[in-house]
């Protein structure tokens, strides 16, 4: 197994692979996407009563569809990643929560041949930020890939302030968020 050299010109961007590290989102919890966008747009415009005929609806249709269709046979492990590290870090970080990037050093061990950590690049921009504290500004747990659809992103968040400056990536100036996963961090008690 080669090592992953941080000089390695090769360009590697978090949006070129964000389909590899991550998996399609099934019917039912797009339903339970869709569900709750329907009752933040129900309270929105219609009120409360708009909200329980459209609730009592759906129920409706439920029972229906139990009692006279063949259930589809989805399988919701179809949709799990299999991990390219040896540790899963999962650190449950909410919105607000002050963490620090790990070391330059630290990153670098959980990184597989291809720079990657559970199937995403860590970027060389993101090198810049190492050894900083951050606060968190929000999990991404679901993701709309442009051309793929939505798509699950275990285990990652945003931090406020840390943005892709494109300076290995020809002067890109998209000024995108940098994913992190939970494993390039520590919580600061």
């Amino acid at each position: 197994m080669k090592s992953w050299n941080t000089s390695d010109p090769e360009i590697t961007c978090q949006l070129e692979n964000i389909e590899s590290s991550s998996s399609p989102i099934g019917p039912l919890e797009l339903r339970l996407i869709e569900t709750k966008w329907s009752v933040i747009r129900y309270i929105h415009t219609g009120g409360i009563n708009k909200l329980m005929k459209a609730i009592l609806s759906d129920i409706r249709q439920r029972i229906y569809r139990r009692l006279f269709k063949k259930k589809r046979g989805h399988n919701p492990n179809n949709t799990s990643i299999p991990h390219t590290s040896s540790q899963n870090v999962v650190l449950n970080l909410k919105p607000g929560e002050v963490v620090q990037v790990l070391s330059k050093e630290e990153i670098l061990a959980t990184l597989d041949s291809e720079g990657k950590y559970q199937r995403l690049a860590f970027m060389k921009e993101m090198f810049k930020f190492c050894g900083k504290k951050f606060r968190v500004l929000k999990r991404i747990d679901t993701m709309m890939v442009e051309g793929v659809g939505l798509r699950h992103i275990p285990n990652s968040v945003i931090l406020e302030g840390v943005f892709c400056d494109g300076e290995y990536h020809g002067g890109c100036q998209r000024t995108c968020y940098c994913i992190w996963r939970e494993g390039w961090l520590r919580k600061v008690r």
